[in-house]
């Protein structure tokens, strides 16, 4: 049987488009380190994960995605199971997961990722907050600042909603998705390249948004974050520095 990857829970091993070869699978043969393929009671997706652990007498498997957080792991029962991925397609070139080494590297990474620590989950655990402690500080922001001198800015309206690209020098920086509803503008979806999360981007990235909002809808609305990027990136010191028609959905859901 092969299967498509779709989703991005086994990120980097297992990419989007990439395709899965799997056997019928047998109970007894099931071990840590192995990825298989099983049906979600919840939605009846078949879902590809790797097994972190085995328990024979209570005849469960623990899965989860190499790219999930630990709490998400599940309990599957062997009867849920279909079928353990032998081999994996990546473009033209066909990896058989059954060689020693690749089933050596399966059970580290089962190890690894029961604690977290899976390339992704350890840059989003350590690098990730040390990054924005970084572009938080002054000198940094000092340094980057004439990167910023002339932002670009390209947006499309469709209906109740404006897309917005912000470039900085060739390279899009930022994406935005402004949408109005019941009179309230607010932006619904962001992106922000990873270089360009500090305080001095943020700042004039919001005063794009606001332009564009005045060119599309009117200069007469307030501008409503609801976007748990932005929450995250911004420290409660840094929004005094916004243009002050800047409105935080969350705190006003809160009051």
């Amino acid at each position: 049987m092969q299967s498509v990857v779709k989703g991005q829970s086994m990120f980097p091993f297992l990419k989007p488009l990439d395709i899965c070869t799997s056997k019928e699978i047998v109970s007894s043969r099931v071990r840590t380190g192995d990825i298989v393929i099983y049906r979600n009671t919840a939605n009846g997706v078949l879902n590809v994960h790797r097994v972190l652990s085995v328990n024979g007498k209570k005849n469960y498997a623990l899965l989860k995605g190499d790219n999930s957080p630990y709490g998400s792991s599940e309990k599957v029962p062997f009867s849920d199971l279909k079928g353990k991925v032998v081999s994996v397609r990546k473009g033209k070139q066909v990896y058989d997961l059954g060689v020693f080494h690749r089933r050596l590297f399966g059970r580290i990474i089962a190890f690894l990722s029961r604690y977290d620590l899976t390339p992704l989950l350890f840059k989003r655990r350590f690098i990730d907050p040390a990054a924005l402690r970084i572009s938080r500080n002054s000198l940094y922001v000092f340094l980057r600042s004439p990167l910023y001198g002339d932002i670009k800015v390209k947006s499309e309206r469709n209906g109740t909603q404006c897309s917005i690209h912000v470039f900085v020098g060739r390279g899009e920086s930022a994406e935005a998705i402004m949408d109005i509803n019941e009179n309230r503008l607010t932006l619904t979806s962001c992106y922000i390249r990873r270089r360009d999360r500090n305080r001095l981007f943020i700042d004039r990235f919001m005063q794009k948004a606001v332009e564009t909002a005045d060119k599309e809808y009117g200069p007469q609305y307030d501008i409503y974050v609801d976007k748990s990027e932005i929450k995250k990136l911004l420290h409660p010191t840094d929004r005094s520095v916004l243009p002050g028609r800047i409105r935080f959905l969350w705190e006003c859901q809160t009051k």
